[in-house]
C-alpha cells in the first residue's frame, strides 16, 4: 500500500489515492472543481443549520486578516485606535516587559526553556527592522465590507455564509459569488437587528463549484465562511497586494492550496516566493487569476515535497488563503485547516487558546522570518520569545529563540508545558517583523481534526464572532486571555440568536491578569448563535468548537473580529405573553388588621472555602474521597454529561468540562475527550 497520495493528473473529478483508511478522495483544485472527499473526516463547520460529512470543521471567517489588514490602513478608525492601545500599552509596560539593551541571543534554531520567572525582555539588535511595502492594503471597511477567496460546494462538501449584524437596525446584504469559471452570482439578503443569519452556499451557486465572495452591508455586520469538513474562518475587511504564510507543507500526506480572490475587472499577474524550512534556494513561481474570478494553485505543481513559507505578490489588491488537507505525522489524526494571509509581518502575535494534553491535544507553534524579496536582502535574524500563560497566580513559561532569514521554527508546547492537561494562552514577541501561527491536532472524544490560527497582533476591549453552535452534537468554547500582568478585565459576552425574536443573553466573567478563562457555549445557550465580547481592557478572544454531524466530526478554530465602530447588543429578554382578562372578584369585607412581626434580615450565603461552583457540599480537586453517590442536586451546581446518572463509578470532570459518573470505568468521558481530574469530597 503507498504511503503517499497519488496526486492529481485530470483536471477534473481524478480520485488522489490515499492510505490507511484516511484521507479519502480529493478532486483535483488546480483545474477543476475543488472538491476534498476525506472518507475518514469529511469536512464540518459550526453553523446553525449546517454540517459535514466525517471530517474536520472548517470555517474561514473575516477576523483575524481583517485585523492585520487594518493595522496597514493608518488612516481608519480601527488602525487608529490600534496604534492608540500599542501606545498606551507601551507607556504601562503591558507588552510583557520593554525591552533592554542585552547581546543577541547565541546562534541555535532550537528553542531554550527558561525557568518560570518574569517575562524576559526581547533582544534588541541595532540594525532597524527591514522595511514591507507601506501602500499594500486597501482600507479597512469597518465590517461593511467582506472578502473570501475560498470556498467548494464539490463533492460532499457543504459551504455556508453567516451574518451576524449587532446593530439594533437590519442589515441589507448584497453578496458576490465569484466562480472558478463563469459570470459572478448576484444575491441580496436581510439580517434582522441583533441576530444572525445562515446562508447555504451550495443552494445559491449550485453543486460543484469553486467560489469565493464578496459580501456588502448598509451598516456594519461580520461574516464567517462555515464549511462543513473541518475548517472556519472569519473573511477579510480589506484587499491586499501581498499574502504571508508561515506553514507550506507538501511532504506525504499533506495536501495544500492558494485560493486567490480577484474582485476586479482586469486579470491579476500572482507571483509566489516559497522560502525552504531547510536551508536552501529560494522558489518562485507565476500564475494569472481571471478578471472577478477565483483562482487555485496546487502547492504541489509548484514544489518540491517539503516545508516551506511563503510569500504571495500580486498585481492588484486581492485575497489569498491557504486550505491544507492533512494526516499529522506526529499524532496519526487527519484534519484540515485555513488560514488568510497576513499582508504584513508583526512583532506581536497574541493566542488566547492553547491546550496540551499527551497525544489528545498536540499544541506547536510556527514562526517564520519571511523576506519581502526572494534574496533576503537586508533582511536580519529574529530574536523571539514565547510567553506561556498558564493561570492565575502561576509564573509564565518562557521560551526564547532565533529565527535566521527565510526560515521557520516550529516550538512544541508540552516542552515547555508538559504533556499533562495544561490549558494556556501565549504571546509571542519578536525584534524584527514574523509571521506567528498555531497549528493543533486533536482528538475529542471521538473527534479528530486540526485547527490552525494566525495570531492576532494586538489585543482589544471588543470581539465578534458570526459562528458558533451549541446543539446537542456541538462543543462551543470561548477563551479569553488577559495579558494584562497586573489588571483582572472584566467582559461582558453576548449570544445573538437566529431567531431575531429569541432572547439575547449576556453572560459577564472575569479574566485574572495574564491568564485565560474558558466559557462553555453551551451552558448559556443551544442551537446556532453569533457572539459579540466587550472587555474593560484589552483582551484577546477566540472560539474553539468540536463538533459531531451525523458521520462527519472534527473542530475548528476562530480569532473573533476585531472593531471599534460595531454596537454591543443589549440583552433582549424572550416577549411576555399577555394575559387573558379576569372577572372581577365581588368586594370582600375588609378584615381587622393584625400586628405582623417585621422580617427578619436573612445572613448572605457563603461558599465554603475552595468548593468548586460554590456547591454546598465543599467538593473540589484537592485529593480526598472518591465520589460514588453524589447528591441528586448534584448537576445544579456541575455540567453533567446526559448519561451522568447511569454511571457505575465516582465523579470526574472530563476534559471539556462536563461530569461523569463513571470514573475508574473503562470508555469513560470517551465522548467528552478523555478523563481529566477527580472530584473529591472531604
Amino acid at each position: 500500500m503507498d504511503s503517499t497520495p497519488t496526486r492529481p493528473t485530470q483536471p477534473r473529478h481524478q480520485l488522489l489515492r490515499n492510505t490507511l483508511g484516511w484521507l479519502g478522495r480529493f478532486w483535483d483544485r488546480g483545474a477543476g472543481h475543488k472538491a476534498v472527499l476525506l472518507t475518514a473526516i469529511p469536512l464540518l463547520t459550526i453553523c446553525a443549520c449546517c454540517s459535514g460529512g466525517t471530517i474536520f470543521a472548517v470555517t474561514f471567517s473575516a477576523t483575524p486578516l481583517g485585523q492585520q489588514l487594518a493595522l496597514q490602513t493608518q488612516a481608519t478608525e480601527t488602525a487608529q485606535a490600534i496604534n492608540a492601545r500599542q501606545a498606551a500599552a507601551t507607556r504601562t509596560a503591558y507588552a510583557l516587559a520593554q525591552p533592554t539593551p542585552t547581546a543577541p541571543a547565541p546562534p541555535t534554531h532550537a528553542p531554550v526553556p527558561t525557568a518560570p520567572a518574569t517575562p524576559a525582555p526581547v533582544p534588541t539588535v541595532s540594525t532597524p527592522p527591514i522595511t514591507w511595502p507601506a501602500n499594500a492594503t486597501t482600507p479597512a471597511s469597518s465590517g461593511t465590507v467582506w472578502y473570501f477567496a475560498e470556498g467548494s460546494t464539490g463533492g460532499s462538501n457543504r459551504e455556508y455564509l453567516t451574518l451576524a449584524n449587532p446593530s439594533a437596525v437590519p442589515a441589507h446584504v448584497h453578496v458576490r459569488y465569484l466562480l472558478l469559471s463563469g459570470a459572478p452570482v448576484e444575491r441580496d439578503y436581510v439580517v434582522a437587528p441583533a441576530s444572525r443569519a445562515t446562508k447555504t452556499v451550495n443552494t445559491e451557486v449550485g453543486a460543484g463549484q469553486d467560489v469565493a465572495m464578496v459580501v456588502t452591508s448598509n451598516v456594519g455586520i461580520v461574516a464567517e465562511r462555515p464549511m462543513y469538513f473541518t475548517y472556519q474562518l472569519h473573511g477579510a475587511t480589506a484587499l491586499s497586494t501581498e499574502a504571508l504564510f508561515g506553514a507550506i507543507e507538501t511532504t506525504s500526506r499533506h495536501d495544500t492550496y492558494l485560493t486567490i480572490l480577484n474582485p476586479h475587472d482586469s486579470a491579476m499577474t500572482v507571483r509566489v516566493d516559497y522560502f525552504p524550512a531547510a536551508p536552501g534556494a529560494t522558489i518562485t513561481r507565476t500564475h494569472a487569476v481571471g478578471p472577478t474570478a477565483r483562482g487555485t494553485v496546487n502547492v504541489r505543481t509548484d514544489v518540491p515535497d517539503g516545508v516551506y513559507s511563503a510569500v504571495v505578490h500580486l498585481s492588484l489588491p486581492g485575497l489569498v488563503e491557504r486550505p491544507l488537507y492533512l494526516q499529522d505525522a506526529s499524532t496519526g489524526y487527519t484534519g484540515a485547516a485555513d488560514v488568510v494571509g497576513v499582508p504584513v509581518p508583526q512583532t506581536q502575535w497574541l493566542f488566547a487558546e492553547g491546550l496540551t494534553s499527551g497525544k489528545i491535544m498536540r499544541e506547536r507553534y510556527v514562526l517564520a522570518n519571511l523576506c519581502p524579496s526572494p534574496e533576503c536582502a537586508g533582511v536580519r535574524a529574529a530574536n523571539a520569545t514565547l510567553t506561556y500563560f498558564t493561570g492565575p497566580g502561576k509564573a509564565p513559561q518562557i521560551v526564547q529563540l532565533v529565527i535566521t532569514p527565510g526560515r521557520q521554527q516550529v516550538v512544541d508546547a508540552a516542552s515547555t508545558l508538559g504533556a499533562e492537561h495544561v490549558e494556556n494562552s501565549v504571546s509571542v514577541t519578536a525584534d524584527q517583523p514574523i509571521l506567528a501561527e498555531r497549528f493543533m491536532s486533536f482528538t475529542y472524544g471521538s473527534r479528530q481534526g486540526a485547527t490552525d490560527v494566525v495570531g492576532t497582533a494586538h489585543a482589544g476591549k471588543r470581539f465578534y464572532f458570526a459562528e458558533g453552535n451549541a446543539s446537542s452534537t456541538f462543543d462551543a468554547y470561548l477563551t479569553l486571555e488577559n495579558p494584562d500582568p497586573v489588571q483582572t478585565a472584566t467582559v461582558h459576552v453576548a449570544f445573538l440568536p437566529e431567531r431575531a425574536d429569541d432572547n439575547v443573553q449576556v453572560r459577564t466573567v472575569t479574566v485574572a491578569p495574564t491568564s485565560r478563562f474558558t466559557l462553555k457555549a453551551n451552558t448559556v445557550v443551544a442551537g446556532a448563535f453569533a457572539l459579540a465580547v466587550d472587555a474593560d481592557r484589552p483582551i484577546v478572544a477566540e472560539r474553539p468548537v468540536y463538533f459531531t454531524f451525523g458521520a462527519a466530526h472534527g473542530g475548528s478554530d476562530v480569532i473573533g473580529y476585531q472593531s471599534v465602530t460595531l454596537p454591543m447588543p443589549k440583552p433582549r429578554p424572550a416577549p411576555t405573553p399577555t394575559a387573558a382578562p379576569r372577572p372581577t372578584a365581588a368586594p370582600q369585607p375588609t378584615a381587622t388588621p393584625t400586628d405582623v412581626p417585621a422580617p427578619q434580615p436573612q445572613p448572605t450565603p457563603t461558599c465554603i472555602p475552595d468548593a468548586v461552583n460554590c456547591n454546598p457540599w465543599g467538593y473540589n480537586f484537592s485529593p480526598g474521597n472518591r465520589i460514588y453517590s453524589p447528591p441528586a442536586d448534584f448537576c445544579s451546581y456541575f455540567s453533567c454529561i446526559g448519561n451522568f446518572w447511569n454511571g457505575r463509578g465516582y465523579v470526574m470532570e472530563c476534559n471539556d468540562g462536563m461530569y461523569s459518573k463513571s470514573g475508574g470505568i473503562q470508555g469513560s468521558c470517551s465522548y467528552h475527550g478523555g478523563n481529566w481530574r477527580t472530584l473529591y469530597s472531604h
